[in-house]
């Protein structure tokens, strides 16, 4: 950039020289960002909903296909709550699981019966069957169950796990619109790093402004009550 106050060129494109101070003439200059109360933030109006993706025209606060009011104050919601959610979503996924688990057991033994494969079906009645390629084949289905489960839940019009929904709580991007099935994904997985950062990733949502967790501030997403 060129001062034309002192007649040097300094790097950086600010509005005042970083030489001299002087004023850049024609470059504006960038007005703080607010920051958001705890509390509560509006939310613009959208051009589609942000709940169904419907277009509104005439900049109508309410949704002629869901109904549902495009600009909202909202609060955000808070650690313990989320907790709370948490578990009732770990209770629905394990219920999910072992239903599927249980499935696929009776399945092989039919099978083993049908083909008077009693080698098998003793093994399974044992319990003998359970390998440790078994046990890690488990764990990748309970791991895709619970991506599944979080990312199709969260990015569906409802906008929350059956959790959030007992509780609720929805997640919704920073313009309060319907996070994508990419971006819920992407909220997942950035809950393993909050994981690994032993905890720090949640125990930043008690003390953030927006009540934002690491997780969230990677997938720009915020959690709030309905």
């Amino acid at each position: 950039m060129y001062c034309p106050s002192c007649g040097r060129f300094f790097p950086g494109e600010g509005a005042t020289c970083e030489l001299c101070g002087a004023a850049i003439p024609g470059v504006p200059s960038r007005a703080a960002v607010p920051r958001f109360d705890s509390v509560s933030l509006t939310f613009s109006v959208q051009p589609n909903c942000r709940f169904c993706a419907a277009q509104i025209d005439g900049g109508a606060d309410t949704c002629p296909a869901c109904g549902q009011s495009q600009s909202a104050a909202v609060e955000f919601v808070g650690f313990w709550r989320r907790f709370a959610a948490y578990l009732l979503d770990q209770f629905v996924i394990f219920a999910i699981y072992f239903g599927l688990a249980l499935f696929s057991m009776v399945a092989v033994l039919v099978v083993a019966s049908a083909t008077k494969n009693d080698r098998l079906r003793q093994a399974i009645e044992s319990g003998n069957w359970v390998s440790t390629e078994v046990k890690i084949l488990l764990q990748v289905c309970f791991f895709l169950i619970s991506w599944v489960y979080y990312a199709r839940m969260e990015s569906s019009p409802g906008q929350a796990t059956l959790g959030k929904r007992w509780l609720r709580i929805r997640v919704v991007d920073t313009e309060g619109g319907r996070l994508s099935f990419g971006r819920a994904s992407k909220r997942f997985f950035g809950k393993i790093l909050s994981g690994l950062t032993l905890g720090a990733g949640y125990i930043m949502i008690a003390f953030s402004d927006r009540k934002q967790g690491l997780h969230d501030r990677i997938a720009d997403t915020l959690v709030v009550r309905r």
